[in-house]
């Protein structure tokens, strides 16, 4: 299989079609699926389908609900599962985690949020 040109993109779901196939169509897959945006889409590109799972705990699309990819047959299709955040805020309050306010803000509001 070829090598993809840089493991290190991550382009968002409004990337053009050029930089997807540019990106990705080495692979020549019919699905491929990345991480890292934290918002899920799905998109077809020159015959490939691009998926991305989005994020099941810190989501920057404005949904609060986990996200989750389930690929059936080479079909993705985007999942979402409400959760208690309340319960998960918290959590995070309690637990010391650095930048927990970060954290917790993005949460809340389902976007990527200044530290």
């Amino acid at each position: 299989m070829p090598a993809l040109k840089t493991p290190w993109r991550a382009p968002g779901p409004e990337a053009s079609d050029d930089e997807l196939q540019f990106l990705y169509g080495s692979l020549a897959q019919p699905v491929v699926t990345y991480g890292h945006i934290h918002r899920p889409y799905i998109r077809s590109v020159s015959g490939m389908i691009l998926a991305n799972a989005g994020s099941v705990g810190l989501p920057y699309d404005g949904d609060c609900r986990a996200s989750y990819l389930l690929i059936d047959e080479s079909r993705p299709e985007i999942r979402r599962v409400e959760y208690d955040i309340n319960k998960e805020l918290g959590a995070l309050s309690r637990s010391g985690f650095p930048h927990a306010d970060w954290v917790a803000r993005t949460l809340e509001s389902g976007s990527s949020q200044m530290p």
